[in-house]
């Protein structure tokens, strides 16, 4: 359990230090990203694209977590709260 909480932690700080490559690094070739009022999007390079958008118009920053690991390591959650700004 303690090798997901690990990762999870350095997927959202990398994402507060806005070290985007480092973050897609730790995820899967196949990553499905189902956007908020969007349409789902299959693939890192997908991925990659909302993230420079994202930079592009967001400075956000992620704080408060509360991390969720099932028994089973099959399944794991994230709450957290989104502060930032539009640019």
């Amino acid at each position: 359990m303690k090798k997901n909480l690990n990762l999870l932690e350095q997927y959202y700080q990398h994402f507060n230090e806005k070290k985007f490559s480092l973050m897609l690094d730790l995820l899967d070739e196949n990553i499905v990203h189902e956007i908020n009022q969007g349409e789902v999007q299959v693939g890192k390079k997908h991925f990659q694209s909302f993230l420079s958008s994202m930079e592009e118009h967001y400075d956000e920053h992620l704080s408060d977590f509360s991390i969720l690991i099932s028994e089973n390591q099959e399944r794991a959650s994230c709450e957290f709260i989104c502060t930032g700004t539009y640019l």
